[in-house]
């Protein structure tokens, strides 16, 4: 089969790259790898680092899994709520639409929300071409938007935002079929597309790689955590944004200072526009470490050093089984997470963690100390996640089943 990924804002896994293959990259490695002629359409815009990929001075190139990729042009931004980022993402969608015509029609597309904008072009690419089109739901637009907004407020967010709810309508109602991350968000397209669920739809949750060669991080890392050998360390890998809760997390580590439970160590790995102010919140603590933003090979170090895994959301986040969990899974890391819904449903389900009240540090301090009481027992929380996730959420699993949705709707189509 020909097969395009549209995908903006992801790693991208080029030769000796030290990135995390995610979502996009895992499907396109194994599709390539099944023989099918894959072409991955990508932003020239590192969303990560804020920089454009060298490698996109020229409109495409070749990934070591045989994956083409295809650079959509648009200028650069640095703030990832900004003007300049949404200028950014028109410009892409637009450079879809001029770029697309041009390249053998493929037999499927499987195209990522968001962008709004990109996902907008792709559908009406896909429909005056009589070609399928998967709309596969990572999160969701403009309703991220929305919920900045206080509650006072988001009626007149709902009427500044109406363009795009109207675009995401079309986009779902347009769609061969929906996938999605989790049920929450698969309900969230159905109810746009005014629908429901049928054979053509499908959730699939996030799959978080293991490496498949071990790659130690250098000595000048690695020994910044020579003091921490005997801590149990609570991480916290992520981006430092707005649906981010962290001052409660370092609101828990005075907590325990104070109580004097100083086996405990918070290690919070990332980087993004709250980094400052949560830093200056911690100065004179002795038990939260900042490393700032880490690779694939650091992330593997340190989480194979910890002792439990964060998921430290605001209440009002719209996360719904979000990659962290699967991420701390993979490690046999117990989860400490603040979110409610979906996510503390499968934590439970599952016994791999436990679930703390958002921005209420006293709770998560009472959830840590549970957790130690658990996990000193004969059941232990991340062994128990460990299992859940080998056999239900490994990538093979988890996009195995996906690639072969794909190919079915691909063979009803035709």
């Amino acid at each position: 089969m020909r097969i395009w990924i549209i995908k903006v804002g992801e790693n991208i896994p080029f030769e000796d790259a030290k990135v995390r293959p995610m979502r996009a990259g895992l499907l396109a490695k194994m599709l390539s790898e099944s023989g099918h002629d894959v072409t991955w359409w990508t932003s020239s815009v590192n969303h990560f680092a804020k920089t454009i990929y060298p490698q996109s001075s020229s409109d495409e190139c070749t990934l070591p899994c045989g994956t083409k990729l295809v650079f959509l042009k648009s200028i650069l931004y640095q703030k990832n709520i900004s003007i300049r980022r949404w200028i950014n993402h028109f410009g892409e969608a637009r450079d879809f639409k001029r770029k697309a015509p041009q390249y053998p029609k493929p037999d499927i597309v499987i195209c990522c929300l968001p962008t709004l904008e990109l996902s907008y072009s792709v559908v009406n690419f896909c429909k005056k071409n009589k070609i399928p089109v998967i709309i596969d739901i990572r999160d969701l637009y403009p309703d991220v938007f929305i919920n900045l907004f206080p509650n006072f407020l988001k009626p007149l967010a709902k009427i500044l935002f109406y363009p795009m709810s109207l675009m995401t309508k079309k986009i779902m109602k347009e769609a061969t079929g929906l996938t999605a991350i989790s049920d929450t968000y698969l309900k969230w397209g159905l109810n746009h597309a005014k629908r429901d669920q049928h054979q053509h739809d499908g959730i699939f949750p996030l799959a978080y790689p293991t490496p498949e060669k071990q790659i130690s991080p250098d000595t000048q890392f690695t020994h910044k955590f020579d003091k921490l050998k005997n801590k149990k360390i609570i991480l916290y890998i992520g981006s430092f944004v707005s649906s981010i809760d962290l001052e409660t997390v370092i609101r828990a580590a005075s907590l325990l200072e104070k109580q004097h439970k100083d086996e405990f160590h918070f290690v919070l790995s990332g980087d993004g526009g709250y980094r400052e102010q949560w830093e200056s919140l911690a100065k004179g603590l002795h038990n939260v470490t900042f490393t700032g933003w880490v690779n694939f090979p650091q992330i593997h170090w340190l989480a194979n050093r910890s002792w439990a895994g964060l998921g430290a959301y605001k209440k009002d986040a719209l996360m719904s089984l979000p990659n962290k969990i699967f991420e701390y899974m993979s490690f046999g890391l117990p989860i400490l997470s603040a979110l409610k819904g979906e996510t503390r449903e499968f934590i439970e389900k599952n016994g791999c963690g436990l679930y703390y009240e958002a921005g209420n540090p006293e709770s998560l301090v009472a959830a840590i100390e549970r957790l130690n009481d658990l996990s000193e027992g004969k059941i232990n929380p991340g062994q128990l996640g460990l299992k859940a996730y080998m056999e239900k959420y490994s990538p093979s699993y988890v996009y195995g089943n996906m690639i072969k949705h794909t190919l079915k709707i691909t063979r009803n189509a035709s």
